[in-house]
């Protein structure tokens, strides 16, 4: 309901916008304040709204600029103007649509990773068997030279006699330097 309101708002924005600069322009760009109101409706309140925008657009349009000069509403280069203005705000409302499922269904997946990581810490942490998330550091040539550990639950900190928190985010030799000499473990 309020997007509807204000739909009609930003329309009657770009009439005013489309009749201050319309000395400037010669009338060569009518469509334009309309196209900008398309995008923010569309954005704000959706589809519905924006092809509200686009139909109150163009009968504004038809209205106030072509109909007063006396130049019939079906000459060909009006509706050429009104397909192009048509064809145009619809690819824009397609494109912000597409962007706001497409942010959705990221917030979605986010959301669903934030759970699954917090039931991993969560099964993980309780755990008797030591485990760790080891990142591999690799020279210029990609070549592995080392390990950085990226999660250790208290298991595994009570086997190496480190709290987990002092492993995350340290290089393995730096940790247990003897590992250096198992050239098997690179």
């Amino acid at each position: 309901p309020i997007g509807y309101a204000l739909t009609v708002l930003a329309v009657a924005s770009a009439i005013l916008v489309n009749a201050a600069v319309e000395p400037l322009t010669g009338g060569r760009a009518p469509f334009l304040p309309f196209l900008a109101a398309v995008a923010v409706v569309a954005f704000l309140y959706g589809w519905k709204c924006g092809a509200l925008a686009v139909l109150l657009g163009a009968l504004a349009d038809a209205w106030a600029w072509t109909a007063p000069s006396g130049a019939p509403l079906i000459e060909p280069q009006n509706l050429a103007a009104l397909a192009i203005f048509a064809a145009v705000s619809g690819g824009l409302i397609w494109a912000i649509q597409r962007h706001r499922r497409l942010q959705a269904r990221s917030a979605d997946a986010l959301h669903r990773l934030e759970i699954a990581e917090r039931r991993f810490r969560v099964a993980q942490d309780a755990s008797e068997v030591a485990f760790t998330l080891l990142r591999a550091v690799r020279d210029g040539g990609g070549r592995i030279v080392d390990f950085e550990w990226t999660y250790a639950n208290p298991a595994a900190g009570r086997l190496l006699k480190r709290a987990p928190e002092d492993l995350v985010g340290r290089r393995l030799l730096a940790r247990l330097p003897g590992n250096a000499q198992g050239a098997d473990l690179f």
